[in-house]
């Protein structure tokens, strides 16, 4: 869904968190439910402040806070940090498909000008608004990652290779 309409649904995300708290039920029991909750929320709480600055969709918050249901507050930021280097890659891939570090260097200096101007304007009001807007739709277009995918390659490092 990232892909097509740049919003990981509610309602996935709701159908898998519930199917991992029925798998951990069935293979833990009720007591587990608290722990796996209080991991959703810790992940959420620390993952939020890259929302509010407009560096992470909301979507892809929701989605490691769903792996913290499994895997713990430690493996989901585990997992977080695997796809922070897979985006820090495709990033690279996409320097070099669509050619211009100083394009990059743009929307980094776009974005970060317009981040400064609206706290500086609006203060608390600022993270009410997209940072996208007012950006070239092109560049952004280009520019821009599916976090999803990251986190999906993330994941599958940590349970190959970590929990392996």
């Amino acid at each position: 869904f990232d892909f097509y309409t740049i919003k990981i649904p509610n309602s996935n995300v709701l159908i898998i968190g519930s199917f991992l708290m029925a798998v951990n039920y069935f293979f833990y029991g009720i007591n587990i439910w608290p722990q796996s909750i209080g991991c959703v929320a810790l992940t959420i709480l620390t993952l939020f402040p890259l929302f509010a600055l407009g560096v992470m969709g909301a979507g892809d918050i929701k989605l490691l806070a769903v792996l913290a249901i499994p895997y713990g507050y430690k493996g989901a930021m585990i997992i977080f940090c695997f796809a922070l280097v897979w985006g820090l890659l495709i990033g690279i891939v996409k320097i070099i498909k669509y050619g211009g570090l100083g394009e990059r260097l743009k929307y980094l200096f776009n974005y970060l000008n317009q981040l400064v101007a609206s706290l500086r304007v609006r203060g608390g009001e600022a993270f009410e608004q997209s940072y996208i807007k007012g950006l070239d739709e092109e560049m952004v277009k280009k520019s821009g990652i599916h976090f999803s995918l990251p986190i999906f390659l993330g994941y599958l490092i940590y349970i190959g290779g970590v929990k392996g």
